[in-house]
């Protein structure tokens, strides 16, 4: 390996490590506020608090150009790196702007917005029926977690599983401590909890560990357009692991809705209310969704998941997509990343998704509907974008 490639990646490592966006961006009240907001009969405007991050982001980023990039002599690799010092210089205006007013402005230049197809498709999905979803069988935390646990031990992975009262989501894994968190009092179906371990155990800690197993740290902090293909990447997983359901689905579409209406109105009372009111979801469901897409001021990262499964079906259907999974990857990597597997400067990841091999049988319904999840005009099945931006 050509030595420079070494040294800007562990620079590059040292100075980056530890930047995971939801530790900044979810709220650290959220239990406090929601009482508060349920007290005021949803006449409360809550005021979340976050972490702080402790970093200039001036100097940050004066550190980060100054990394001697341009003594890579391979010019794909070297244009790689690039792409992720842009990547992380707008990453570390969004994490610091977190609960500010231009926090918004960040999300957008970071994540950009549904665009008409987006919300096009959401709404055809919303407006699916005829695909019976019934599981009365309820799960809760503990149930969950051990769930996690076992297929952990099964599928080989030293991880931990906690519980935390922080949390937006149900769960999500915290990278740099190798740690599935789920939240507490849960009570979900059996489905949603087997989804939630292909999801977040199946793909966002496979590719957490697989990203620790590489030489190249540069797997561990995220290539530009990691967001869309991680969430692509663990939505497929649902899907073709047997756990994908209408109402899933339709979740997705909303908060893709859930986004536009934060974005038109800048009000959370008015997103909880459209919930409710308009698309009939429980108030605990509704506050929730409106706390994901209103965290950190304005937080616009959640309509992406439809178009992230979008292209990685398509892919999944073209090429053989694994080294997506050797790290925190990029769709519009896939080619270089291929290359670097084959010159052995890359390994091939050690924890892929079942599905891979033997994908589960799908309903027909499914299938057809998200054969329907119609693409934005940026995207084709040869040539799409580097950045998370350029997803509107």
């Amino acid at each position: 390996m050509d030595p420079a490639i070494v040294k800007v990646d562990r620079a590059l490592y040292q100075l980056a490590k530890g930047l995971e966006t939801l530790l900044y961006i979810n709220p650290i009240n959220i239990p406090a506020e929601r009482k508060q907001f349920f007290k005021c009969n949803g006449n409360y405007h809550p005021q979340f608090r976050y972490r702080q991050l402790d970093i200039d982001p001036y100097q940050f980023k004066e550190q980060l150009y100054r990394l001697p990039v341009d003594t890579i002599r391979d010019p794909s690799i070297q244009s790689l790196y690039r792409d992720v010092v842009d990547g992380l210089s707008e990453k570390i205006s969004l994490l610091v702007k977190a609960g500010r007013p231009d926090f918004l402005y960040e999300s957008l230049k970071y994540y950009g917005e549904p665009s008409q197809i987006d919300e096009q498709n959401a709404r055809f999905l919303l407006h699916a029926s005829g695909l019976d979803d019934a599981d009365q069988t309820h799960v809760t935390t503990d149930d969950l977690i051990g769930q996690m646990k076992l297929a952990a031990s099964e599928w080989g992975m030293s991880c931990r599983v906690e519980t935390s009262t922080k949390l937006v989501a149900s769960a999500m894994v915290s990278n740099s401590r190798k740690a599935v968190m789920v939240a507490k009092n849960l009570s979900i179906s059996a489905t949603e909890a087997r989804a939630l371990v292909h999801h977040e155990l199946g793909v966002h800690m496979a590719t957490t560990l697989n990203a620790a197993n590489q030489r190249l740290k540069v797997f561990s902090l995220g290539l530009p357009g990691n967001t869309l293909t991680q969430e692509g990447l663990a939505i497929l997983n649902e899907y073709h692991s047997g756990n994908m359901t209408l109402k899933r689905l339709q979740g997705l579409g909303l908060r893709v809705l859930a986004v536009r209406e934060m974005l038109n109105h800048s009000d959370f009372r008015h997103t909880f209310s459209f919930l409710v009111e308009d698309h009939h979801l429980s108030q605990d469901e509704a506050f929730k969704l409106a706390v994901r897409v209103h965290r950190g001021g304005g937080f616009t990262k959640d309509y992406l998941y439809l178009n992230g499964v979008r292209i990685a079906l398509d892919l999944y259907k073209t090429q053989n997509i694994k080294n997506l999974y050797a790290g925190k990857t990029g769709f519009s990597y896939l080619p270089i990343i291929n290359e670097m597997v084959d010159r052995q400067l890359v390994s091939i990841p050690e924890h892929l998704p079942h599905f891979l091999k033997n994908p589960a049988p799908v309903s027909p319904v499914l299938e057809y509907l998200i054969g329907c999840i119609q693409p934005s005009s940026w995207y084709n099945t040869t040539a799409y974008n580097t950045r998370d931006t350029k997803a509107a």
